[in-house]
């Protein structure tokens, strides 16, 4: 049985995502891949607005079709425009910013990030 996360940290400078369990214990931890300069990922105190085990991302870049999709919500974003996700390629690399916005991780690490969060989780993003 998986343990579900009570909270998510995203730390932007070491590139990672850290999941903690309801003592603030953290029990995971995974490499990840935010928004480049130009695209930056938004800082702050956020929370899991969506769940999509499988959605559609339309944009310039085209169509993209991805498993495993949380998105947040919170002050000062819309919905569903930041989230976590396994990276579109396999090629594209993690540990450094590289995404539009949002959080790129692995296809495995996205599953059990997927699996283990409810809606309403509180995602910190930080510096």
């Amino acid at each position: 049985m998986i343990e579900l996360f009570a909270s998510l940290v995203v730390d932007l400078s070491d590139q990672k995502l850290y999941a903690f369990d309801n003592n603030g214990q953290m029990v995971f931890s995974t490499l990840v891949s935010t928004g480049k300069p130009s695209t930056p990922t938004p800082t702050g105190e956020f929370y899991v607005g969506s769940k999509y085990a499988n959605t559609d991302f339309v944009g310039n870049y085209g169509r993209i079709n991805l498993d495993n999709v949380l998105c947040l919500n919170g002050p000062g974003i819309r919905p569903d425009t930041y989230c976590l996700h396994p990276k579109p390629n396999e090629h594209q690399p993690l540990g450094t910013p590289y995404s539009l916005g949002c959080i790129r991780m692995g296809h495995e690490a996205a599953k059990f990030v997927f699996q283990s969060t409810e809606r309403g989780v509180p995602v910190y993003i930080r510096q």
